[in-house]
């Protein structure tokens, strides 16, 4: 076995294991996305009104090639309460997970074996329960932030818009708050200038690293982690493995992840993408994200 641990600073860090002759028989990890493209394609946001109950449909244009990926909604959680999110027809046969925990915010991850299809349409559905707050003439306003939308390969970001929405309860314009004088403040004061201290520019704070665990029976245990200070709350990483060798046995959610929604998406036999998405940043320390269980096949030769 030949192993190359911590490879920093680059794209990808990778170890060979059993024959090193052979390049198939490696095990990649794709630190981040390593490209960025422009796609001319719009995540929107429609509010519907039905009852105590409110929908928000999230539509995807046509042509947005999108393979996998992450958005996350704000609203007012003095106004609604969430119940639940229905995939629509742009993800159907995709993996999705949705984390509603957070009052005000909901981040949903999907990831899938085919791209969204060409025509687009609806991606999911989320349904809130109005409070006795949202009264007619109240406005509602949806903020839609697309974190991550991940092409095929894996490792090119798709720039797309998103756009949020605004809704009246009952229709008709809102109801204006009443209107208070503005308090009468004292002239501002000049402070005296200041120098600032000089600043260091940071270390690059997303370091992923693989790490051979152990093989123990035939299954190869391989550990992810990411350096300290992340300042991450979601993202995506890929595993690639010869499936020629290796059989995928498992992914298990580390402690830096801990509270966090992971999915892992392996349908497609030499390769599992792995989304997670948190509430909160991952925690400065940094740690185990995840770790992979692979079995290798009989009549490999060791």
């Amino acid at each position: 076995m030949i192993y190359y641990p911590n490879i920093e600073n680059s794209d990808i860090a990778a170890f060979d294991i059993f024959n090193p002759s052979q390049s198939a028989s490696k095990i990649s990890l794709y630190k981040k996305v390593t490209q960025q493209r422009q796609v001319d394609a719009t995540m929107t946001t429609t509010v519907r009104d039905d009852g105590d109950k409110i929908f928000v449909d999230i539509d995807i244009s046509k042509d947005s090639g999108a393979a996998s990926g992450m958005i996350t909604l704000s609203y007012s959680s003095e106004m609604l309460t969430y119940d639940s999110a229905t995939p629509g027809s742009a993800l159907n046969g995709f993996l999705v997970q949705t984390n509603g925990s957070v009052p005000g915010k909901i981040a949903s991850a999907f990831a899938g074996s085919e791209i969204i299809p060409d025509a687009g349409g609806t991606m999911i559905t989320y349904q809130f329960t109005k409070s006795a707050k949202a009264i007619t003439g109240t406005l509602l306003v949806f903020d839609l932030v697309c974190n991550e939308l991940i092409d095929t390969d894996t490792v090119t970001l798709l720039k797309v818009e998103a756009v949020g929405a605004s809704y009246v309860v009952g229709g008709g314009e809102p109801t204006p708050p009443p209107t208070t004088p503005p308090p009468t403040t004292p002239p501002p004061t000049t402070p005296p200038p200041t120098t600032a201290p000089p600043t260091t520019p940071p270390a690059d704070a997303r370091i992923l690293r693989t790490e051979f665990v152990s093989e123990v029976d035939n299954v190869v245990k391989v550990q992810v982690t990411i350096s300290a200070d992340s300042s991450a709350a979601s993202g995506m990483y890929t595993l690639v493995y010869d499936p020629s060798i290796f059989t995928f046995k498992s992914h298990t959610q580390g402690a830096a992840l801990s509270g966090f929604l992971v999915i892992a998406n392996s349908e497609n036999d030499g390769e599992v993408v792995v989304a997670f998405a948190g509430s909160e940043m991952i925690p400065n320390a940094g740690g185990v994200l995840g770790t992979f269980e692979l079995t290798i096949k009989d009549g490999v030769a060791k």
